[in-house]
């Protein structure tokens, strides 16, 4: 967990220079992570 923002922070910066104010993970975990809660919140469903 410590090394996380230390190896993410580069990159971290790169996106908010650019405009981007969101983003995952696509690494499996992280993107099925991310993925139920937004459907959870909106009550749909996904198909992947």
């Amino acid at each position: 967990m410590a090394s996380m923002p230390v190896l993410n922070r580069r990159a971290g910066e790169i996106m908010v220079q650019v405009g981007m104010s969101t983003a995952t993970d696509i690494t499996g975990f992280g993107l099925l992570g991310h993925l139920n809660g937004v459907l959870a919140a909106g009550r749909v469903r996904a198909a992947i």
